[in-house]
């Protein structure tokens, strides 16, 4: 059958029992802090080489349009430039005569409405304003 155990034996065993699951438990809360550390290393290091990623791609597609746009600009400024030397031969020649002709017009065309208004501003003087007679209103007490 079984042997009688003193209270001494029972608490000593319960003791060494009691500290081997502490270490254990001990060891295993450090391995678990290890695994989240690593993990949490694990996703920083993700997500900054994501952002790298991320930030590399942005730039190379700032630096293409911002090409495209260069080549846009040569393009308009060498299509001005071609512009330029087919128009100042024939523009020049007829911008001249023609300023003077629009000047003369202008003038032409102030006299004329500054003889309009003074017709409209005399024709203004000649009505008369009729006065009406004044309302009556009720006394106030």
């Amino acid at each position: 059958m079984t042997e009688a155990k003193s209270p001494q034996e029972t608490a000593d065993r319960l003791l060494d029992r009691l500290a081997t699951l502490s270490e254990r438990m001990h060891s295993d809360g450090e391995e678990q802090l290890r695994q989240l550390d690593q993990r949490a290393r694990d996703w920083i290091d993700r997500g900054e080489a994501a952002t790298e990623r991320l930030v590399q791609t942005i730039e190379k597609e700032v630096r293409a349009q911002i090409a495209a746009l260069r080549r846009e600009v040569d393009d308009l400024a060498s299509r001005v430039a071609d512009l330029r030397k087919t128009l100042p031969r024939k523009a020049a020649a007829k911008k001249r005569p023609a300023a003077k002709k629009t000047s003369a017009k202008k003038t032409a065309a102030k006299k004329t409405s500054a003889k309009k208004t003074a017709a409209k501003k005399t024709s203004a003087k000649k009505t008369a304003t009729k006065k009406r007679p004044a309302k009556k209103t009720a006394a106030k007490r």
